[in-house]
């Protein structure tokens, strides 16, 4: 008798109810009858973690929704010499809509955002509309450092710290590496597609 439950019991261990007796194994395999199916409970805890699992992600989309994602192409500065001012430029664009409402340099004693043409006054903030590229461009919005600290040639990388505010009202500060150069990387490119024509 007692070599034939140890034989059960291994058969047992060998299918992961082991600490589960002979006699309540079959209640553990069906559960208790509800609406007259039979139920596992193994099933009801999975399902119940799916759903779990599911409404954390929901809440996770939402909250990843109310952030805004900015993106930023192309950064790029004129050459210039310490004690110098250069500009520097880039394309932006929110997801959720934004303000740029600050820059700055380590390498600059200050960075203010200039408006479109020769207008020499300093623009106080630029909306990033949701979708929308706003370009940071010679003639039109660009920033402005002024009394660089060092040289800057071409090739080298200033470092830029932008800061937006978002939809919500919530500060956010971008760090930026924008590259040294004659022209933006697109007309960059464009002249190099020309000159293979």
């Amino acid at each position: 008798m007692l070599a034939e439950q140890d034989d059960r019991s291994w058969r047992a261990n060998s299918g992961g109810l082991a600490t589960i007796p002979m006699h309540r194994r079959r209640e553990y395999r069906t559960g208790p009858a509800v609406g007259g199916a039979s139920v596992n409970p193994m099933l009801r805890l999975i399902r119940s973690r799916r759903l779990a699992l599911l409404l954390g992600l929901v809440l996770a989309a939402s909250s990843m929704a109310a952030q805004a994602l900015i993106v930023i192409n192309q950064p790029w500065v004129k050459p210039a010499t310490a004690g110098h001012s250069t500009e520097a430029y880039m394309n932006l664009t929110s997801t959720e809509g934004a303000t740029l409402v600050a820059a700055r340099s380590d390498l600059a004693a200050a960075t203010t955002m200039h408006r479109p043409g020769s207008d020499a006054r300093a623009a106080v903030e630029l909306a990033l509309p949701a979708g929308a590229i706003v370009e940071l461009a010679p003639g039109h919005y660009r920033l402005s450092l002024r009394r660089l600290s060092k040289t800057i040639k071409l090739g080298d990388v200033l470092p830029l710290t932008l800061t937006i505010r978002t939809a919500d009202g919530a500060l956010q500060e971008i760090a930026v590496g924008a590259v040294a150069r004659l022209r933006s990387p697109i007309d960059d490119e464009r002249r190099a597609h020309r000159h293979q024509h």
